[in-house]
């Protein structure tokens, strides 16, 4: 077993598992990639439409999900989220991957 992989799952810097929110995303625009999403429960997370890993159906990608193609048009999603854990006792949330509904 790689000693690198036990270090990295074992510390809180490593591999976690995502939990999955549904709710409303939007790309705000067309310049730089910004995506908002707002879960059903309220929770509001940013991220990149050119870094995020998706699923449409049948079809799978990285950047630019065909659900989020049209800016200020909301669409359906289930985001996976993680919390990052930072130094300095900062942690936040960070969209994992995308499921366009």
């Amino acid at each position: 077993m790689d000693i690198g992989y036990v270090a990295g799952t074992a510390s809180p810097f490593g591999a976690q598992q995502s939990r999955t929110e549904k709710g409303l995303a939007m790309r705000a625009n067309d310049v730089n990639g910004l995506a908002l999403f707002t879960s059903d429960g309220g929770n509001q997370i940013s991220f990149s439409v050119n870094e995020i890993w998706w699923t449409d159906g049948s079809t799978h990608g990285t950047g630019n999900p065909p659900c989020l193609q049209t800016p200020l048009e909301e669409a359906g999603v289930d985001l996976g989220v993680m919390w990052v854990a930072a130094p300095d006792d900062v942690s936040y949330e960070r969209a994992a991957r995308l499921r366009c509904n």
